[in-house]
Parts: C-alpha cells; structure tokens; sequence
C-alpha cells in the first residue's frame, strides 16, 4: 500500500534541518500566512534573534513556503500548501501548542497599535488554543484560567463588532466560544450567553438560542446582585424569543410579564432594559393589529436605547417604524417617504436596510409599481440571507407574496411562501409560519385548489396564537369562502363576520379592505349581489383611505362585473 500524503510530508519535515524545521512548527501556530517577525517572536529565548533569512530562502526552495511580498511590518510569507502547514502543526506537543499560541497572542497585542480592533478575533483565537492545550495537560490552574479570561474577553469584542457588521453566524459563534471559557460564575458569562442566545434566534437556530437564554437567565440569578441588569435583559431576551417565535402556549402571559417589569426597570434607571421591554411591545401591538400603538412602542424603544448609548438596537430596529406606517392607516405615500428617510439613516444597518427595503416593495406594489417592488423585496433577501439572518429572511415572503398577488403573479407568490414556510418548518419556528400558512392558503384558493387551500388553512388555525389576529382572521376568510362555494351558507356567513369582527378594532386598513372583499365573494356565491356590492364599497374606502391604488381597482372592477352581470339577468 503506498504511503499517504501526510506520512510522506512528515517523512520529509523529519529530514529537515532543525532551524528550517523549527521556522515551518513556528509558523504553522500562525497559520497559513506569518511574517518573519511574527515566527521569531515564537522562538524559545535560547533562538531568539536567530537570523531567519537563510532558513526562508531554504523553505522557499523546497518550496514548503514562498514570498507574497511585504507590507509595513516586513516581507511576508505563505505555506504552498495546507497539508504542508498541518503536518509541521502536528509535530508539536500540546505544551509548545499552548505556549506558542499565547506568545503570538501577546506579540500581537504589542505589535498592532491602532489596528488593534481588527485583530481582537485573531488575539482571542490564539489564547483560545494556549487556554484549551493547557486545560487537556492537566487541571486548570490560575495560569490557564487567565488566558481563559483573556480569550473571553477578545472573543466578546470581536462579537460585538460581528454584531455591528450584521454578520450574525459569526456573532453566534464568538459569544458562544467566549461564554464556554468562562467558569459559571463569572461575572461576564450570563452576558456572553445572552448575547449568544439572541444571534442564535436571529439565524434561526431557536432551541439553541431559548437553551442559552436559559443558561444567561439562571447564571445571572446566581450572581444575584451583581448581575440585576443581566438577569431583567435574559428575561426579556427569552420572553421576546417565545413570543415571535414559539408555539400559542409559549406566548400565554409573556405580555403581563413584560408590562409588570416596567416599573423596576424605569425605578433602575435601566434604559436597556427599558428599550427590550417597549421592542417585545411593538411586537405584541403587531400581533394585535394595532399599529399606531406599535408606532409609539418603536418610537419609545429607540428612544431608550438611544439614552443607554446603545445606537446599534436604536438603528437597527428602526425599521420597526417603517413597518408599523406600512400597516397601519398612514397613507402610502406618506409611507413611502417615511420608509426613504430610514434608508438614509441607517446605511450602516443591513438588517434595517433589508427591512425598510422589503416594507417599500409591499408599498411599491400598492401603487402598482411593480418592477421597482421586485427589486426591493429581492434586495432585501439578498442581504438577510447573506448576513445570516436566517429567521428574517423567512419573513419575506409575508411582503413579497403580496407583490405577487397584486401583480396578478399567482404561481410567483406561491413560490415565495412555499420557500420560506420549509424553511420556517424546519428550524422549528412556531409563531410567524401560522401567518404564511394563512397567506399560502389564500394564494391556493385564488388559483382553484380549493383541497390545498384547505390544508393550509386548517395549518394556519391549529398553530395561530389567539391574540393573533392575522393569522386567525386569514383562515377564517378562506374557510368562509370554501364553505361559501360547497352551499353552507349560514356557516360561510357567521365565519366571514367573525373574521371581521376580530380586525373590526385594528387600524390595519388593508386587511379590513380584504376582509370586506371576502364577505363581497361570500354575498356573490350565495347570491346576495346587493350584500356583495356594500362590502365592496366598503372595501374600497379602506383601499383608498391606504392609498393602495391597485387594491381599490381591484375593488371596483369586482362591483362592475357584479352591476354587469345583474344587468344581463335582468335583461
């Protein structure tokens, strides 16, 4: 049997000569790429100041690494290959492993200067590896616990900066390896986690993020006093995850417990604390309908996370007054110039750019602008999905269906709901899907599969909350329409006058515009022309108050052919 790859390279580093040797170990802490200065810093004091220019000129011709030019700090160097820098890694022992991680790690810190914050992930890493070696020797001792703590602490800050870009995997991900260095009673730990625990819901892993909110929330009740503003933020972080994304028995009293934890809060001076309590707000004034109190709720969120100096959460949700204009009674126009004055506010933010993005195609499309809609709603995708925000980007379809719908592109909108209600299945999300099941079985009644619309329905109904009103308004408007069509009338009729009696307080114009379009097809099947001319006129002033052109349209075309055909009957 020939021999492998990797035993054919060990053969060959083993022939080297023991200074060549020592620079490619050396370097191969590193990693791939390493500057001379870098590889020195490395050595034990007996090799330091040993003159490396030889022995690189010697790697280089036996091409192990070669010269990728120089920057400021010197010539640089790379191995030719992977395989190369893994098999000099491997001939360390885990005592030099953790000795050379920690002095690259110290070498960077005296070397960056003022590009220190581009290297704190890379700091982080290193002390990781010196504090993980260390703690596989043998038992921690306060050596290796520094190093942790250390690690910890770059870790976090480069999490935070991954925060900041949108790159949420990355965040997930450091804050995750920053909480694991930590003993459980440290102090910063249940902060690390809770940070943890919020990018995890933002890429849709849901029960990792609920198990770390945990971990963040019973940690910081340990610390106890210490740690009274941790404990509140893991609480509300747990409680915002359960109610935007858990089942209806998860959301039953997380907005009392919300509301109760005001006045500690503004007694704290907490305004952190106070900008999570008026976020899980704004999204319990959604999920009623009620979007001018979601306005105020948003406009108090980023009020208080503003004073806490917290201009990431300010910027990045205000998107959230953006989408409240789109479905509350501000007129579309006025909208529209709300949601343009957001983008330039927050250029920086690509989770609130995508949102803004996504709430002007839906706009867009009410004036029939179709084209410049697609746009939006794919460029808003485009970057959720980029960045890693997994579960907002399964959120599209909500705005990008709609598009469709009023572009008249039945199949289109099918295929945004479908992608994103899989993709809302299989990480477990059990709040938002019931709307897209409701939406889908919309779209299917629309297209003539009235079994499939069916289905869908009936999912929108076993999962929707019951203070969800959207959800439970849009299966009873395709149930009450499906009855309508195979003669229950009297069913059909006291469905569809539920459904409007549930958005009969909301300030949701469009969905009272498409609600009294349902009761006009339900009126229509049973033959009741005088009731479905009403509940068209009635739809088309909420249309109109909107400013949704396309839907008003829609609404008087509808009434026309109903005038028609009464009068081609009566003829």
């Amino acid at each position: 049997m020939p021999p492998s790859v990797s035993s054919l390279l060990t053969s060959r580093l083993d022939g080297l000569p023991v200074l060549e040797r020592a620079v490619l170990e050396r370097a191969a802490v590193i990693g791939l790429d390493f500057q001379p200065a870098a590889v020195d810093a490395l050595a034990a004091d007996a090799e330091a100041a040993t003159d490396l220019g030889p022995a690189l000129s010697a790697l280089c011709g036996k091409r192990l690494i070669r010269e990728t030019g120089a920057d400021s700090d010197g010539d640089l160097y790379q191995f030719t290959n992977l395989l190369v820098r893994d098999a000099a890694y491997e001939r360390l022992l885990k005592r030099s492993r953790a000795r050379m991680h920690e002095r690259f790690a110290d070498w960077l810190l005296r070397t960056s200067g003022d590009r220190m914050a581009e290297q704190e992930e890379i700091v982080g890493y290193h002390l990781e590896q010196s504090f993980r070696y260390r703690a596989e020797l043998g038992p921690v001792d306060e050596q290796a616990r520094s190093l942790g703590d250390r690690a910890a602490r770059h870790l976090g800050i480069a999490g935070s900066k991954a925060v900041g870009h949108g790159d949420m995997p990355a965040a997930a991900s450091l804050f995750q390896r920053a909480a694991g260095l930590l003993e459980e009673d440290d102090k910063d730990r249940p902060g690390f986690l809770l940070q943890a625990g919020e990018a995890l819901g933002d890429i849709g892993e849901l029960a990792s993020a609920e198990e770390s909110l945990d971990l963040a929330l019973s940690g910081a009740a340990r610390l106890r006093a210490d740690a009274i503003s941790e404990a509140r933020a893991a609480e509300l972080a747990g409680l915002q995850l359960r109610y935007t994304t858990g089942t209806a028995g998860a959301q039953d009293g997380v907005v009392t417990r919300a509301g109760e934890l005001i006045a500690g809060l503004e007694e704290a001076g907490d305004d952190r604390g106070l900008a999570r309590v008026w976020l899980l707000l704004t999204f319990a004034h959604w999920t009623a309908n009620q979007y001018g109190r979601a306005a105020e709720a948003a406009d108090r969120m980023i009020q208080h996370a503003t004073q806490a100096g917290d201009e990431l959460t300010a910027r990045r949700y205000a998107g959230s007054l953006a989408m409240s204009a789109l479905f509350g009674p501000t007129p579309v126009t006025e909208a529209v110039a709300i949601c343009e004055q957001l983008l330039g506010r927050v250029t920086d933010d690509r989770k609130a750019t995508a949102i803004t993005e996504v709430t002007l195609a839906h706009l867009e499309a009410m004036r029939a602008n179709f084209s410049e809609a697609r746009d939006h709603y794919r460029r808003s995708r485009a970057l959720l999905e980029e960045f890693g925000w997994r579960l907002t980007a399964a959120l599209t379809s909500l705005d990008s269906a709609v598009v469709e719908m009023l572009a008249g592109d039945l199949d289109a909108a099918e295929a945004e709901l479908r992608k994103d209600y899989q993709t809302l299945d299989q990480m477990g999300e059990r709040n938002y899907i019931s709307t897209t099941a409701g939406v889908l079985a919309e779209v299917l009644y629309r297209q003539g599969r009235l079994a499939a619309a069916a289905e869908f329905a009936r999912t929108c109904q076993t999962l929707a909350s019951s203070d969800d009103v959207s959800s439970q308004f849009l299966w009873r408007c395709v149930d009450a329409k499906l009855l309508a069509l195979d003669g229950a009338h009297d069913r059909a009729d006291a469905l569809i006058r539920e459904a409007l009696e549930l958005i009969s307080e909301s300030d949701f114009l469009d969905l009272q515009g498409n609600g009294f379009m349902d009761l006009a097809e339900v009126c229509r099947l049973r033959g009741d022309t005088d009731g479905a001319l009403e509940a068209l006129a009635r739809a088309s002033e909420r249309f109109e108050a909107k400013g949704n052109i396309v839907s008003a349209r829609l609404a008087g075309a509808a009434a026309a052919e109903l005038r028609a055909t009464g009068d081609r009957q009566a003829s």
